[in-house]
């Protein structure tokens, strides 16, 4: 019993409050301090928010501060788990998208085709577009104007379309007879040359136009008369024009080109005009004489015949000649060539568009 005085002496002590010891709290007028006992720490002041224990470390208020390593662990996990689904998610929409391109891919790709299939079906053929565009070009040959006649483009025109008729359909137009002179006045060629054999005619015998019969040209005009029968002996032999005769020619006739331009002041200008367009289809004519084909022209194998349009087309489709541009002197020729080959073309059109024959 003697150790009773001491056990009482302890309950007393835990019994009685005690002094609270310094605590740890935040001031914010004052700072950090241990001053306050717990009594006061427990008595909240206003406007400081109390100094909170966070299952995750300490901080102030309750929900700031530091975490600790279990709760650094689970937020980097947590993190982690955060990242892997929005990659996921962005994986699959980047996939979606991906299939949403390449229909819009397709769709193009079909709208396309269904468009040039729409073309296609409505959009006439090229050969259909020529010949559409090839017989509006015979109607407005059918009343040409004369410098579209001399220059053999609507005759060659009515040419073009007589043969495709006839040898597309095998028939064959009314009789048109050609008026007397007209084949033998016609200048045919291949048409891989310029120019029209009219002038080569006679042995190269030219007609000079009264507008070039005058001193200032007599000179050259002499000796192109010279120099031109001389060519066209040289073209009908197997040799053809020589250089030298070629060179000599062109001179001739650039002088004269020179000399009548020069003299647009002294002449009227319709006789310069005329002067300067037989200087031009002489030079094209003379050109003529370099075509290994010539001789056929000058021999006269080559020249037209027939006594009615029919029998002048089947003999140009046999050769496979064209109409030349008129020369000097033939335009009245090509005049009546047009109207006969107008009535022949005519009559094919009238029997193409009778019953049964379409």
């Amino acid at each position: 019993m003697r150790h009773r005085p001491f056990l009482l002496a302890a309950a007393l002590a835990l019994a009685l409050p005690a002094a609270a010891p310094a605590q740890f709290a935040y001031n914010p007028a004052g700072g950090y301090g241990y001053s306050q006992t717990q009594g006061l720490a427990n008595m909240p002041s206003a406007g400081q928010a109390p100094f909170a224990y966070s299952p995750w470390g300490w901080g102030y208020p309750a929900t700031w501060g530091y975490g600790n390593s279990v709760g650094g662990f689970l937020n980097g996990s947590a993190s982690v788990i955060s990242a892997s689904g929005q990659y996921e998610m962005s994986h699959q929409q980047a996939n979606l998208t991906r299939e949403q391109v390449k229909s819009a891919h397709i769709d193009n790709k079909r709208k396309a085709f269904d468009e040039w299939r729409y073309e296609q079906e409505n959009t006439p053929p090229l050969s259909a577009n020529l010949e559409k565009s090839r017989e509006e070009q015979v109607r407005q040959m059918l009343n040409p104007q004369l410098t579209e006649i001399w220059s053999a483009t609507a005759p060659n025109v009515l040419l073009t379309d007589i043969q495709l008729i006839q040898s597309k359909y095998g028939v064959q137009g009314a009789t048109v007879p050609l008026e007397e002179g007209v084949a033998k006045n016609l200048s045919l060629t291949t048409g891989t040359m310029p120019g029209s054999s009219g002038l080569l005619r006679d042995g190269g015998k030219l007609h000079w136009p009264p507008e070039l019969q005058d001193e200032r040209f007599k000179s050259d005009c002499d000796a192109v008369n010279k120099l031109l029968p001389q060519m066209i002996d040289q073209a009908k032999t197997s040799d053809g024009v020589s250089g030298k005769s070629v060179r000599e020619m062109e001179g001739l006739l650039n002088s004269l080109t020179e000399k009548v331009t020069a003299a647009v002041d002294d002449m009227t200008p319709s006789d310069n005009i005329r002067a300067m367009k037989y200087v031009q289809q002489l030079t094209a004519s003379t050109k003529l004489l370099r075509d290994p084909n010539v001789a056929k022209t000058l021999g006269g194998e080559w020249q037209a015949q027939g006594n009615t349009v029919g029998e002048l087309v089947a003999f140009m489709t046999s050769k496979g000649l064209k109409f030349a541009p008129a020369s000097p002197g033939e335009e009245p020729y090509y005049t009546s060539l047009q109207r006969s080959l107008v009535a022949y073309d005519s009559s094919l059109h009238q029997l193409m568009a009778s019953p049964g024959r379409r």
